[in-house]
């Protein structure tokens, strides 16, 4: 398959494309009936909504069409969940997200900037890419090339194998146990189950750090132990090891949602082919999550581990789905509007807030006028009592350059995720292409924001991930010179 040719049609994909608009359809349905202020509705507020809705979910059949998983796919999730249905039904319900009301106006205003960041977004993801590769060519060739990542041969993508030698595999699971002792000691065994007692996801830069790290290192160590099991070096105490590892410092409910998610979520992806391979499937289930354990272990923000407890959330989530989307999670089309009340306000940063966000890990303390977090800022402004809060990516293109940004965002983020799903579905495979299953999900937590938090996340898991690679190989080069000099000794 070539270009953008699309896959022949098998029957996992006939029947996602048949099931995903009714399912999607059934659920805004039953929004409409147990709505309880449709009486209160305007007509050409309703007309943008529906227009969205049909907009994002025919952008969302067509990328299911083209391919199994992809970043576009992502984010018409994003688009058609978290900014039509779910301010459909809070707008039915006249549900006021962090007590914001808006008017009319301001809803035509930003269902309309929406439906334009969609058609901006959807015409530059089909953009050629001739001209995006050869941007690729001049900026990072020599990464793509292999220079400091281990090439894997387009054959090796069904095996995943990673040949390391075995000094490689001992000194990542090191890695592992330095990382689970570190977290033990800062935050206490009996702690690391419940994100309620952990303490490592505060806004605090070093305590993102850590958190991130020390979390990071196990994930990617306990993947490349099990990819590198079906050679010899690695025996299989090394993976039960590597796993219990990564169960002890990344338990689900210690993690925040979207971290479990990135997490669990990239590891699926990766050893369960069917979801990558099969058109929809992993789009299905991700809108299952969304609709049911999303809202579930919300509960274990404040609560400990509790088998009880857990089962009742996922009954409460599951019954109360229709209603499910009138909660503060689920706030991203307010903050869209409270970003367009902000710069209405007080004007926009001009880059400043964007830079901020690219530039998060310079400490405040050498960079005095480096901005907080655009949810915090708005937040702020609005005088709300809880401030740690998401701004999606149209509000974060808005907080930068005003309603240019919109569409300024959208085509950046629609050339990137074009680029992206082309390189991993028709380029070739290098150490990075193992990432692509945890970005698809990191992309989902940037969409929701805020940028910064999300960006630092993204960016923190990437680099250790690419360390960790650049690790093994070093100690594979180091350790066959040594053997070569060895056997010239010998001689």
């Amino acid at each position: 398959m070539k270009g953008s040719h699309v896959c022949k049609m098998d029957t996992t994909k006939k029947v996602v494309l048949i099931v995903l608009p009714l399912l999607v359809a059934v659920l805004s349905i039953s929004i409409w009936f147990s709505a309880t202020a449709v009486d209160r509705t305007d007509g050409s507020v309703l007309f943008t909504f529906i227009l969205n809705w049909m907009l994002g979910l025919c952008a969302l059949e067509w990328e299911i069409y083209r391919r199994p998983i992809s970043f576009a796919q992502i984010h018409w999730l994003f688009f058609l969940v978290f900014l039509v249905i779910a301010p459909w039904s809070q707008y039915l319900s006249d549900y006021r997200c962090w007590g914001y009301h808006a008017t009319s106006d301001s809803l035509l205003y930003a269902n309309w900037l929406l439906f334009g960041w969609g058609i901006v977004f959807l015409v530059v993801s089909v953009f050629p890419q001739s001209i995006l590769y050869r941007m690729w060519r001049r900026v990072a060739q020599p990464l793509s090339k292999g220079k400091y990542l281990p090439i894997i041969k387009s054959e090796q993508r069904k095996s995943l194998d990673f040949s390391y030698s075995i000094f490689s595999y001992i000194a990542l699971l090191l890695c592992s146990t330095i990382c689970f002792v570190l977290l033990c000691a800062m935050a206490g065994f009996h702690n690391l189950f419940s994100k309620a007692t952990v303490g490592l996801d505060g806004n605090n830069t070093q305590q993102l750090i850590v958190g991130v790290v020390f979390r990071a290192i196990p994930l990617f160590v306990f993947l490349f132990t099990v990819l590198g099991y079906k050679n010899s070096h690695v025996k299989r105490w090394m993976v039960v090891y590597a796993s219990v590892l990564l169960l002890l410092t990344n338990f689900p409910t210690s993690l925040a949602r979207v971290v479990a998610a990135a997490t669990f979520g990239g590891l699926v992806l990766i050893f369960l082919p069917q979801l990558r391979k099969k058109n929809g499937l992993f789009i299905l289930v991700l809108l299952v999550g969304l609709l049911v354990v999303f809202p579930a272990i919300n509960v274990f923000r404040k609560e400990t581990l509790n088998l009880g407890v857990a089962l009742t959330s996922v009954q409460e989530a599951i019954l109360g789905i229709p209603k499910g989307f009138n909660y503060e999670d689920f706030d991203a089309f307010s903050m869209f509007m409270r970003a367009l009340d902000y710069v209405r306000d007080y004007g926009s940063t001009h880059g400043l807030e964007l830079l901020s966000s690219i530039l998060f890990f310079v400490p405040r303390a050498l960079w005095p006028g480096k901005l907080y977090g655009s949810g915090t800022t708005i937040g702020e402004a609005a005088h709300l009592p809880w401030t740690r809060l998401s701004t999606p990516l149209p509000g974060e293109g808005v907080m930068n350059f005003g309603v240019i940004g919109v569409f300024l965002f959208a085509i950046f983020t629609a050339a990137i995720c074009r680029y992206l799903d082309s390189r991993y579905h028709h380029g070739v495979a290098d150490g990075l292409h193992f990432f692509y299953p945890f970005a698809l999900i990191f992309f989902f937590v940037i969409m929701r924001g805020e940028l910064m938090s999300a960006l630092s996340v993204t960016v923190g898991y990437a680099v250790v991930y690419v360390l960790l690679l650049f690790m093994a190989s070093k100690i594979d080069h180091v350790i066959s010179i040594v053997k070569e000099k060895s056997f010239k000794a010998e001689r």
